[in-house]
């Protein structure tokens, strides 16, 4: 949800690395958990665990991101972030970064 462009390496039948979306690998490895969750041969009890925790996740991101930071955004390699500069070292409270 942050980077949905960025890119993943991911080895194809174990042998052949593919750069691929993010975008695509985590709607693939939610396409899969699903997919066991609806075939009867194995317990049901991970794969569950693995669909609650993709929300979870997905629900937090919103909530407890940076508000400056914004969803769904592509960033190319030659993008700068903002990075606010620190207070010089004297200001600064002992202990704190």
């Amino acid at each position: 949800m942050l980077r949905p462009c960025a890119k993943i390496v991911v080895l194809a039948f174990g042998l052949v690395p593919l750069r691929l979306g993010s975008a695509w690998v985590l709607g693939f490895w939610a396409l899969m958990q699903i997919w066991n969750v609806v075939t009867p041969a194995k317990g049901d009890t991970a794969w569950w665990a693995h669909i609650g925790g993709l929300l979870v996740g997905a629900v937090l991101i919103v909530l407890l991101r940076r508000p400056e930071l914004r969803l769904f955004e592509c960033m190319r390699p030659g993008d700068a972030l903002h990075v606010p500069v620190a207070a010089p070292a004297e200001k600064r409270r002992w202990g704190s970064r």
